[in-house]
């Protein structure tokens, strides 16, 4: 089983050199946010130290990976579609059937990229969770986004660039 955090953006993510990102996720605070996970700091501090971005070779596939543990272990995947793509739509029109918050639907036709970041059930009691939750905070901030949580909340950012549940009445 795969599980997923949505991101929707208003630009594209993948022009962004791995070495930015790579260099951005590295200045999270790891050991904050890792005692807010319950993460052993020994964990923290080995994908701190092994972490690393790869983009697709060619460009031509809309993804990237994050490794932060050993090369044998599963990465985090990360694609990204235009919601004008078939698979973009497809995952649009699916979510739009079964939204049922009307400021949501309201600012979904607002974006023009998704990204998908993909978990395996054991990334979601280590680093991984971490990580992939930086990343949606990265990419919500890069390209003015919406995310949807493993939780099914939807959140945005506030100034701060703290999830804010986009149901609050703080938009």
């Amino acid at each position: 089983m795969v599980y997923r955090i949505l991101v929707f953006t208003q630009k594209s993510i993948l022009s962004i050199p791995q070495e930015v990102i790579q260099d951005d996720l590295l200045k999270v605070n790891f050991h904050s946010l890792g005692e807010q996970y319950g993460l052993d700091p020994s964990q923290v501090e080995a994908a701190k130290s092994n972490l690393e971005v790869h983009m697709s070779k060619d460009g031509k596939l809309p993804y990237f990976f994050i490794r932060y543990n050993h090369e044998q272990m599963r990465p985090i995947v990360v694609h990204e579609w235009e919601l004008v793509s078939d698979k973009g739509k497809k995952i649009l029109g699916d979510l739009l059937q079964i939204i049922d918050d009307a400021e949501v639907i309201k600012r979904l036709p607002g974006f023009n990229y998704l990204m998908e970041i993909e978990l395996a059930p054991s990334q979601l009691k280590d680093v991984g969770l971490l990580l992939a939750y930086e990343i949606a905070r990265w990419a919500a901030a890069q390209g003015v986004g919406l995310v949807l949580g493993l939780d099914k909340t939807w959140y945005w950012l506030n100034r701060h660039q703290a999830f804010i549940p986009i149901n609050d009445n703080n938009i």
